[in-house]
């Protein structure tokens, strides 16, 4: 972020800062961003004194990117909750990197499931809405940190997108009368 101050001590500030300023701060150019979602600092950054150690256990959703295996969770964070997304690439068996493909935050009354990603990579997600009976299926700018309602709304768990598919397919329960 500045090539005058040596990275361990920027690493060193960047510790002490909250998580949510931190996510504010990788708007600011790119090369925040990445220095933020560097592997390194994520590692280094010391989330348990800050955050109760019992925020860490949240499910888990594993998805398809290409080649990568995607992992996506989320936790709660005070007045916000973070979403972020990993991708994995797998050879032999083993991972043989990872990277961070985006952290969002945003309201605690959402809650998001990642179903896959549209053909330009940006993830699609099921948005749960506190107070509201339909799940809607929204796009997600990870950049600009918006979410984009597509105008599906649908059951629970009622989104379905598959593997290598360009489309979405929505499972619709027939009722018997």
């Amino acid at each position: 972020m500045s090539d005058n101050i040596p990275f361990d001590l920027q690493l060193d500030i960047m510790n002490r800062l909250p998580v949510k300023s931190l996510l504010q701060f990788r708007t600011v150019s790119k090369q925040w961003k990445f220095s933020i979602d560097n592997f390194d600092l994520i590692r280094k950054y010391d989330m348990p004194e800050q955050v109760g150690v019992w925020e860490f256990f949240p499910p888990y959703y594993i998805s398809q990117l290409g080649e990568s295996l995607i992992i996506f969770g989320s936790f709660d964070f005070g007045d916000c909750r973070v979403i972020y997304a990993w991708a994995l690439e797998v050879d032999g068996g083993s991972i043989s990197s990872c990277r961070l493909l985006f952290i969002i935050s945003h309201p605690t009354d959402n809650h998001l499931k990642l179903l896959g990603f549209s053909k330009d990579k940006e993830p699609i997600v099921e948005a749960t809405i506190v107070q509201q009976w339909y799940r809607s299926l929204q796009v997600c700018h990870p950049i600009i940190q918006y979410f984009q309602n597509i105008g599906a709304e649908a059951n629970r768990d009622s989104f379905f997108i598959g593997p290598y598919k360009e489309s979405l397919i929505l499972h619709i329960e027939t009722i018997m009368k």
